[in-house]
């Protein structure tokens, strides 16, 4: 089972990364995919996973990293739930657990700064 923090704040329109720690040695070399989901009103707003390069392996704890327009699809004020799930080479399934909640901060300007 992975560790997240239970409860984060997000500001809209950042980039932040999110660390999972996993327990101490859990072998992560045999993790099949794995799937970070933000849901916000029950709509599912993001969607990271392994594949797409967002979800990395670093000293064997999953960092997530959520893009400028995945943060800006958040509402302000709206509590918000993240689960991390993965899966291994020989078909165990892990999940964080409580779901993680997210308070989504509020910006001033609104869109992508490049």
């Amino acid at each position: 089972m992975a560790i997240c923090a239970s409860e984060f704040t997000i500001v809209r329109g950042t980039t932040p990364t999110i660390l999972c720690e996993m327990p101490e040695g859990m072998d992560l070399s045999n993790i099949f995919d794995v799937w970070f989901s933000v849901s916000q009103g029950g709509i599912l707003k993001i969607d990271k996973t392994f594949d797409d390069g967002s979800i990395v392996i670093d000293d064997g704890d999953f960092l997530i990293t959520l893009s400028q327009e995945d943060t800006l699809s958040l509402t302000t004020y709206e509590r918000a739930y993240a689960s991390l799930r993965f899966t291994s080479r020989d078909q165990f399934a892990y999940a964080n657990y409580p779901l993680i909640n997210i308070t989504v901060s509020e910006i001033l300007r609104e869109g992508v700064i490049a």
